[in-house]
């Protein structure tokens, strides 16, 4: 991300790094793994195109076909045209649901309320400003007394059960507002 939105990892030209074809070997992203290993210019490209976020392949495509390393006539396989983050979140929620894939399949050492405010808040983190700033009607209607109940064990751990200053009163709303929108309370 920057302050525009996403951005890819996957560039045309990057001026501080450059690999000689000897050693070109294996990319890997969240949707799949490019195997480059004796293949040429055209090949390489194709292949990164596929390991690529779709949001950014039209683009990166366009810029190879400037610079005459793939036909004018190349089209990214249908297969490879779906690579975005909510097909990927679509396709992993399946198996969680299914309890085929654990959330840290290597382990984790949080507990259970560390792992539900670290869910609720980075989801919260997400949202765009515009999307935060509607929340704040609703903040500052919400009163300490109506943060009982369900928030109280994860606002204890957070250690704004009770809030000194005003500061530590918007976060405790914050933090029981994320928890709320993530349906977690």
């Amino acid at each position: 991300m920057d302050k525009n939105g996403p951005v890819s990892n996957i560039v045309w030209e990057y001026g501080a790094t450059t690999i000689p074809r000897h050693l070109r070997d294996i990319v890997v992203t969240e949707y799949g793994i490019a195997d480059l290993r004796g293949k040429r210019d055209k090949e390489i490209i194709s292949e990164m195109l596929k390991v690529a976020d779709s949001r950014f392949q039209e683009q990166l495509m366009r810029k190879a076909k400037e610079h005459n390393k793939l036909p004018k006539n190349y089209v990214i396989p249908d297969e490879y045209r779906n690579n975005t983050p909510e097909w990927l979140n679509n396709t992993l929620n399946k198996y969680r649901q299914q309890d085929v894939i654990p959330s840290f399949p290597l382990g984790t050492q949080f507990d259970q309320e560390e792992l539900v405010l670290g869910q609720a808040l980075r989801s919260f983190a997400n949202k765009t400003p515009i999307e935060k700033m509607k929340i704040v009607p609703d903040l500052l209607k919400m009163g300490n007394n109506s943060l009982n109940g369900n928030s109280g064990k994860y606002l204890k751990r957070m250690e704004l059960d009770s809030p000194k200053g005003f500061k530590e009163k918007m976060y405790k709303r914050l933090v029981a507002c994320a928890l709320k929108e993530s349906g977690h309370i």
